[in-house]
């Protein structure tokens, strides 16, 4: 019995032994697995610490690896270039950011894939459309550069020859020419308009036209203002001369008058010497008379050719002619009236004093002393030296016969000189 207790207490104790055995297996168990997870937990942070960093090196990368790009496009001379290069990278990065996307998934890729594909395409056309545009635009302007450069040429070439034609032709074969310029210009801006071409030229025809007819009036007015100038200065010359001698004549008269009248003064009255005296200072009254009469015709003649319009050359017109033969007439028949004068004796009693004053002994002639004409309705007596009082001047003058011939010579130079 005791035995089998001892065998029974064996086999138990065997039992707790196998049972102890096998628990300490187990736990051995646990602990290896426990051992495994954490040394695969370890493993797996890192991994994970692996991965992170492997990811932010790649970043790190491609930032730089862009930046590289995006310099190398901003170097780009050409700005349509840079700029295309700008859209391809900036859709190429698109696309690859999609691919490189973990959140998102295959489909969601694909997709956005395509669509950054067609808007890839889309703006390389329209970049495309817009070189074209701006290629377009450049042809454009400088067709249109050229075209104004050309037409500028044209425009200075025209000028240099309108201003060479200026300075070797005539005024009317200038004008002529312009007017012809001006028409070939509006007639080349008129293109296919018949209707306006032809008014254009009846336009063009109707200012030569007048062009011509202003041309010939103005020849005719440079003719006869050149004409009136040389007749006004003949004129000025003429009357300037009558003037001289118109003064010559009145001073001789005065000298003659005061000489005569001297002489008188110590002969008898009613004398044979007297009466010698008395035809003499007649004859000299007559000389002084013609030339005074001679010198107002050459007035009246000046005046009136002055007065009346041109009609070829120096000649007036007819109107002209007309007051001209009046005027001519009227002074001949004035010069003719004091030629016809005779020498009256002076015999009778108590004859007027002549002009030039004198005593009561002094003789008259019927020719009075010289008193300018009043042939234009003027007086022009101011000159003359003859008083109202005889008897206010008192003169003691020798007049010999030589100096009457003398003055009466001086007379006739003045009257030849007169002349027109």
């Amino acid at each position: 019995m005791l035995r089998w207790h001892l065998e029974k207490a064996l086999r138990k104790q065997i039992a707790d032994e196998r049972t102890a055995i096998a628990n300490g297996r187990v736990e051995r168990q646990v602990l290896a697995i426990n051992d495994a997870n954490e040394d695969a937990a370890a493993a797996a942070a890192a991994a994970q610490k692996a991965a992170d960093k492997r990811k932010e090196n790649a970043a790190n990368r491609l930032s730089a690896e862009r930046a590289i790009i995006d310099n190398r496009i901003a170097l780009v001379a050409d700005e349509s270039k840079r700029e295309l290069q700008e859209i391809q990278e900036k859709y190429r990065r698109q696309v690859e950011d999609i691919k490189k996307n973990e959140k998102l998934t295959a489909k969601e890729k694909e997709t956005l894939t395509k669509q950054s594909n067609d808007l890839l395409a889309k703006a390389e056309l329209d970049f495309q459309a817009k070189q074209t545009k701006i290629a377009e635009d450049a042809g454009k302007e400088r067709t249109k550069k050229a075209q104004e450069e050309t037409e500028k040429k044209i425009a200075i070439a025209d000028a240099q020859w309108l201003r060479l034609q200026e300075l070797t032709t005539d005024a009317t074969e200038f004008e002529r020419l312009k007017l012809q310029q001006k028409f070939d210009e509006e007639e080349a801006a008129a293109g296919a308009n018949a209707e306006l071409v032809i008014a254009l030229k009846d336009q063009l025809e109707k200012d030569l036209t007048k062009l011509e007819e202003d041309a010939a009036k103005e020849k005719v007015k440079i003719v006869e203002d050149a004409e009136k100038k040389k007749r006004d200065a003949q004129l000025e010359t003429a009357n300037d001369a009558l003037s001289i001698a118109e003064d010559g004549v009145k001073s001789i008269q005065a000298l003659g008058d005061i000489a005569f009248a001297a002489k008188m003064k110590n002969v008898k009255k009613g004398s044979k010497e007297e009466e010698a005296l008395a035809k003499k200072q007649f004859t000299f009254n007559k000389s002084m008379q013609l030339a005074g009469a001679v010198v107002d015709a050459g007035k009246a003649v000046t005046a009136s050719l002055a007065a009346a319009p041109l009609a070829i050359g120096v000649v007036p017109n007819p109107v002209g002619i007309a007051n001209l033969v009046a005027t001519a007439a009227m002074s001949a028949a004035n010069i003719a009236k004091i030629a016809s004068t005779q020498f009256t004796s002076t015999s009778a009693p108590s004859p007027p004093d002549t002009a030039g004053g004198g005593g009561n002994n002094s003789v008259s002639s019927s020719v009075p002393s010289f008193t300018p004409g009043n042939l234009f309705g003027q007086g022009n007596n101011q000159n003359n030296t003859e008083s109202t009082d005889s008897n206010n001047i008192t003169v003691t003058a020798i007049v010999s016969e030589t100096e009457i011939t003398s003055t009466q010579n001086k007379v006739s130079k003045i009257q030849k000189s007169s002349e027109l």
